[in-house]
């Protein structure tokens, strides 16, 4: 046995589980924007661009932006700063060719005001697109597709102080909805799954006009897995992908 005469910092630890996920994420073609300040393009306080610490492309402004996206520290973490009723929402286009397996994630914080919309996935072309949203207004978080095949729900108190990672995983047919050890799911649809699949950050897409899904979320790391089911694993590489989530943010958010 080898006994250490010292403990590892925290921070060794937790740049350990970063370069994990990092490395897990790249291995399955997974997606992870992280709100660093490296990794952000813009002028000093306001955001234009974010980049992907795994991944192959970056997030852009979407087409309804108002210019108001700002990089914040709440907590001691950096996080995207939203605004009730004002789209600072991104997007990343072609995150995957389908939407018949996917996992999507965040870690979201919302100490003033409700959250509202998290995140979305637009699918399909975009003249028919279908939409799947993940959003925390009125006390209930909530995972739906704006077609009404499925959608799932859950109680939950409007202001959150701290952060709180949120999964939605969806595997042909199957939505499973899961945070703080609380977990829903249900059975439906999502049409025009065989679509291509843009993910969008804070906000619901391009279009003007949408001011009340807009909230005050307080937006951490944003993960999207394609053709993995996280919550419902097919295979050792799910567990090991949601083994690796798992222990990043216990260390990052405590």
């Amino acid at each position: 046995m080898i006994i250490l005469p010292d403990t590892l910092p925290e921070g060794a630890l937790l740049g350990q589980e970063s370069q994990a996920l990092e490395q897990a994420l790249g291995q399955v073609g997974g997606h992870w924007f992280a709100p660093r300040p490296a990794l952000q393009r813009g002028a000093p306080g306001a955001i234009t661009g974010w980049a992907m610490k795994a991944g192959g492309q970056s997030a852009v402004t979407a087409a309804a932006n108002a210019g108001q996206s700002a990089l914040c520290t709440h907590l001691g973490h950096p996080a995207l700063a939203l605004q009730t009723e004002v789209n600072g929402g991104f997007v990343a286009h072609e995150v995957a060719t389908d939407a018949a397996c996917f996992t999507l994630a965040l870690v979201y914080a919302a100490p003033q005001a409700e959250a509202r919309t998290l995140a979305s996935l637009r699918i399909g072309p975009a003249d028919t697109a279908n939409l799947f949203f993940i959003s925390h207004a009125d006390g209930v978080l909530t995972a739906k597709d704006r077609g009404g095949g499925v959608a799932v729900d859950m109680p939950l108190p409007a202001r959150q102080p701290g952060f709180r990672l949120v999964i939605a995983s969806w595997d042909r047919g199957r939505l499973i909805l899961q945070t703080g050890g609380i977990r829903v799911e249900s059975r439906g649809k999502i049409d025009g799954a065989e679509g291509p699949v843009d993910l969008f950050i804070g906000c619901r897409g391009h279009r003007k006009g949408l001011a009340k899904t807009l909230g005050n979320a307080l937006i951490g790391d944003v993960f999207f897995w394609p053709d993995r089911s996280l919550l419902s694993p097919r295979d050792p590489v799910d567990q090991t992908q949601m083994a690796a989530l798992s222990s990043y943010v216990r260390w990052h958010y405590g």
